[in-house]
């Protein structure tokens, strides 16, 4: 059975039960791209006494799995966010006073900033 976790589909599967009687498990993952959907595969380590414990436990392990994705994903945007400078108080352009610092937004538009309280700490924060 497939469940929706964090806009992800994640459905755990059990294989077995084995010669001596032991249930393997493992986790697919499928994470929708607009049209594609990529499906990865996850092996969980060890053997289960019953089909519902190699479920649960795919299940759980599955839903790690997409937190760290998600995270990983999370991460990635601040990287390519990263590349660009933020908005900071233009000292050579007027001293740092509050009426004349432009930067560019986060939409790209012309905004003004404040100046540093301290017209000596050119790097500072208001």
């Amino acid at each position: 059975m497939s469940y929706r976790y964090k806009q992800m589909i994640v459905d755990p599967r059990a294989e077995g039960p084995s010669v001596d009687d032991q249930w393997s498990a493992y986790v697919l993952i499928t994470e929708m791209g607009g049209a594609e959907a990529v499906v990865t595969i996850f092996h969980i380590p060890g053997r289960f006494k019953t089909r519902q414990l190699a479920l649960g436990t795919a299940l759980v392990l599955g839903k790690k799995k997409v937190d760290e994705l998600r995270n990983s994903a999370d991460i990635q945007a601040i990287f390519e966010q990263a590349d660009t400078l933020p908005p900071t108080a233009r000292v050579a352009f007027g001293g740092g006073t509050r009426t004349n610092d432009v930067a560019i937004g986060s939409d790209g538009q012309a905004t003004m900033v404040y100046g540093p309280g301290n017209p000596e700490d050119r790097f500072g924060s208001a």
